[in-house]
C-alpha cells in the first residue's frame, strides 16, 4: 500500500495549498515476511549444498571448503533469525524485554565488536556464496566415469 504524506499550508493570502513531501511505502508485515522468506530460503539453499558432502571431490582440501562454504551459508542466516527475531518473541512471551535498551547499555567497545561481527558475517556469507558457485565449476575437471556413460534413456521408459 502506498501512502502518500502530505501537508497542507496556508500562504500570506490565506490561500491554501498542499505540498508533498515524498512517496512512502508502508512495510509493516510485508518486510516482516520478505525477511523471514528470505531466510528461510537461505537456509533450505544452504541444506541443499550440504546434501552434496558425501559426493567425490577431486581432493579433500575442496571437501573441506565445501563443507565450510555451505555451513556458512546456513549458520549466518540462522543466526540473524535468532537475533532478529529473538526480542520479538520475548515480547510475545509478555517478557520484559526492550532490546534497544539492552543495546543502549552496552559500552561502545561491544557495540562495535558485534558490528563487526555482523559485517564479518554477511563477507563470509558472500565468499561462501562465491565459492560454492566456482567449486561446483571446479569439480567439473574431474568426473567419475560413470558420468562419461551415454545413458540408454529407451531402457527407462516403459513402451508396449
Amino acid at each position: 500500500m502506498w501512502l502518500l504524506r502530505s501537508t497542507s499550508r496556508e500562504d500570506d493570502q490565506g490561500f491554501s495549498a498542499e505540498k508533498i513531501h515524498s512517496f512512502e511505502r508502508h512495510t509493516g508485515l510485508t518486510s516482516h515476511y520478505a525477511n523471514l522468506t528470505s531466510c528461510i530460503t537461505a537456509i533450505i539453499f544452504g541444506a541443499i549444498h550440504c546434501t552434496a558432502w558425501v559426493i567425490t571431490f577431486p581432493n579433500d582440501t575442496e571437501r573441506f571448503l565445501w563443507m565450510i562454504s555451505s555451513f556458512i551459508v546456513i549458520a549466518v542466516p540462522v543466526g540473524w533469525l535468532i537475533q532478529h527475531y529473538s526480542p520479538r518473541m520475548a515480547r510475545l512471551a509478555h517478557m520484559p524485554v526492550d532490546y534497544m535498551d539492552i543495546v543502549g547499555q552496552l559500552p561502545e567497545f561491544w557495540i562495535f565488536i558485534f558490528q563487526l561481527a555482523g559485517t564479518t558475517a554477511i563477507l563470509l556469507y558472500i565468499l561462501s556464496r562465491f565459492s560454492l558457485i566456482v567449486l561446483a565449476f571446479l569439480t567439473l575437471r574431474n568426473l567419475p566415469l560413470e558420468a562419461l556413460e551415454t545413458v540408454q534413456w529407451t531402457t527407462f521408459i516403459p513402451h508396449v
